[in-house]
């Protein structure tokens, strides 16, 4: 027998294919060795019939096993991790499973009924004073007890709108209140486009359903949404408030924001 770096034993090279260089399991080091994933199990490189032979390669060494993704800023991992290490949590009625990524896309389960939302759009709905989930069938609010569950689960604290027309369009943070009016009333893809763009503004390239779009097209989508978005804000808050003069405040904010690019 040789030994590896690990203290494992190895049956000599030499012998039929299927036994030369494999280990002895049966050793007190192999029982306690900690064997890290390689790169692609977290890259994309390895599929899921990779994945499924690692793992069950580590389960057979009694290794660890691979820690829990990482979860966004702002969710308690004691309540999104389910038994299985997924980044699943159960809040308000519905069941809600994150993708991957900085701004992953959510997973909502209400009543046999699903939706996906990027996970800002979702924080920032859940903010508003009147926060909703469109399921193409209807659009569902959450009651009182199911709300604070769920803005619990996202870490989120509803904004006070104050009584100021543009302040009350945006909150007290411009972005997140720009992404909640647009969800308002471009949910899906749409809001999806919107907050890619305010999310990751040195992007060059965009996408909308599958088609790419370069920057300045994006930006003068998500211009024309925010500024629509505005306008039915101001329509819902009353007599009050001039949907005109919001709209144009509105654009005068994201122009300052997010400025044009220069026309050649």
């Amino acid at each position: 027998m040789v030994m590896d770096a690990n203290g494992r034993s190895h049956r000599a090279k030499g012998l039929p294919k299927g036994y030369a260089g494999t280990y002895d399991g049966n050793t007190a080091a192999a029982a306690a060795a900690d064997v890290t994933p390689p790169a692609a199990y977290y890259d994309g490189r390895m599929d899921e019939d990779d994945r499924l032979g690692w793992a069950e390669g580590m389960d057979a060494l009694n290794d660890r096993h691979v820690g829990a993704p990482r979860l966004p800023d702002g969710l308690d991992s004691g309540r999104w991790h389910d038994e299985f290490g997924a980044n699943a949590c159960n809040a308000g009625g519905c069941t809600f499973t994150l993708g991957d990524g900085a701004d992953p896309d959510v997973r909502v389960f209400n009543r046999s009924r699903i939706a996906n939302l990027p996970l800002s759009v979702v924080r920032a709905r859940l903010g508003g004073a009147d926060p909703k989930f469109d399921f193409g069938d209807r659009a569902w609010r959450p009651d009182p007890d199911e709300l604070a569950d769920m803005r619990e689960a996202f870490g989120v604290t509803p904004r006070n709108l104050r009584d100021d027309r543009f302040a009350g369009l945006l909150g007290p943070d411009p972005v997140e209140g720009s992404i909640s009016s647009v969800a308002d009333t471009y949910p899906g893809a749409n809001a999806r486009l919107y907050a890619d763009f305010v999310r990751h503004p040195r992007r060059r390239s965009y996408t909308l359903e599958g088609e790419a779009m370069s920057r300045a097209r994006t930006r003068d989508y998500a211009r024309g949404m925010f500024v629509e978005s505005a306008r039915n804000d101001a329509k819902a808050w009353g007599a009050d408030y001039d949907p005109a003069d919001v709209s144009e405040r509105a654009g005068r904010w994201f122009d300052g924001k997010y400025p044009a690019p220069k026309r050649q």
